[in-house]
C-alpha cells in the first residue's frame, strides 16, 4: 500500500513567538546594548542588526508587488 504524497507546508516565521518577541524587541535591545551589554559582551557587531533585520524582512508579505521592510514601517 502507498503512502499518501505530503504535501509541501511553507514556513510561516512571522507566527512564531520568535519573530514576535524580534520585531517587538530588537529596536530596543540596540538603543540599550552599549548601556547593558557592552562591558560582558564587547561591542555591537554591526552585522547583527543586518542578520536580524534580513531575517523580518524575509517573512514579510509582497503587498502590490512592493516588499514591505518590517524595520522601515517601525
Amino acid at each position: 500500500m502507498a503512502l499518501p504524497a505530503a504535501s509541501y507546508q511553507p514556513r510561516r516565521p512571522q507566527d512564531s513567538d520568535y519573530y514576535h518577541c524580534v520585531e517587538d524587541y530588537f529596536e530596543a535591545f540596540v538603543q540599550s546594548y552599549d548601556e547593558h551589554f557592552s562591558r560582558q559582551y564587547g561591542f555591537w557587531r554591526p552585522y547583527i542588526e543586518k542578520v536580524i533585520y534580513r531575517y523580518l524582512d524575509a517573512a514579510c508579505p509582497v503587498l502590490d508587488g512592493m516588499i514591505i521592510s518590517s524595520h522601515n514601517m517601525l
